[in-house]
């Protein structure tokens, strides 16, 4: 077994995905990083096989090896996205809330949301190096 660490290489390429989920609603919350890093585990001491330059993004988790995030570095901003149909009406309170609050965790959580799984995605070129043993 071998470790590497695989990371961006552009400023505000590292994101995190949060899918939270309420009866038929479902918010993607998007937390944008200047930096991340994972560690990937291959079997051998071949390189992962990953496209460096990551034309389309990569989500960690649908990379083909064992990932372990060693961390996402230095966050810079937060987009909601809604995934499906949510009244304007719905979507004011909720932004508003998310606003005030000072979790958006809590704040969710308290509202009945729940948060259904979390991606980690990289866009943009992408450096692998080997873990100094």
């Amino acid at each position: 077994m071998t470790q590497w660490t695989l990371t961006n290489t552009v400023k505000k390429s590292a994101e995190e995905h949060e899918f939270w989920i309420k009866g038929k609603q479902v918010l993607k919350r998007i937390n944008v990083y200047r930096w991340g890093t994972f560690i990937l585990t291959t079997e051998n001491v071949k390189p992962p096989k990953i496209d460096k330059k990551n034309p389309d993004g990569l989500n960690i988790e649908d990379c083909g090896y064992e990932a372990e995030m060693e961390g996402m570095y230095d966050g810079c901003s937060v987009d909601y996205e809604w995934l499906n149909k949510t009244s304007k009406k719905e979507r004011t309170r909720i932004e508003q809330g998310l606003e005030e609050a000072g979790s958006h965790y809590d704040y969710l959580e308290n509202d009945g949301w729940v948060l259904e799984d979390t991606e980690y995605w990289f866009y943009g070129p992408l450096e692998i190096e080997k873990v100094k043993e």
